[in-house]
């Protein structure tokens, strides 16, 4: 369910800065959220990838959009052994918060 104040685009491509396919985008009065689902279990290098992934789409999406919004990446991993993960990595400097799905969704 929407809730008031937000907006969401699924399945964005090129649009933020020409940078690959963003597969949803929240925005909301306190900032706009790059959200990158995985489901199952990840091995080490996909989670890499995975990680690597949203930090890059996050750069691309602050520096596009040129906005004091806050811009953060998520990186959420559907997976019932996972599911209420919650942690944050370091990406280069890029911050990705991860969540299992329970997790992401009671935010």
């Amino acid at each position: 369910m929407a809730q008031r104040g937000c907006a969401f685009a699924h399945a964005v491509r090129d649009a933020l800065g020409g940078w690959g396919n963003v597969d949803h985008v929240v925005i909301t009065t306190a900032g706009i959220w790059v959200v990158e689902p995985k489901s199952g279990r990840l091995g080490k290098r996909l989670c890499h990838r995975a990680l690597r992934q949203v930090a890059v789409i996050v750069g691309c999406a602050r520096s596009h959009l040129g906005t004091s919004l806050l811009v953060c990446g998520a990186l959420v991993i559907a997976d019932r052994s996972n599911d209420s993960l919650e942690a944050q990595y370091d990406w280069n400097g890029e911050a990705v918060q991860v969540f299992g799905a329970k997790n992401f969704c009671a935010r």
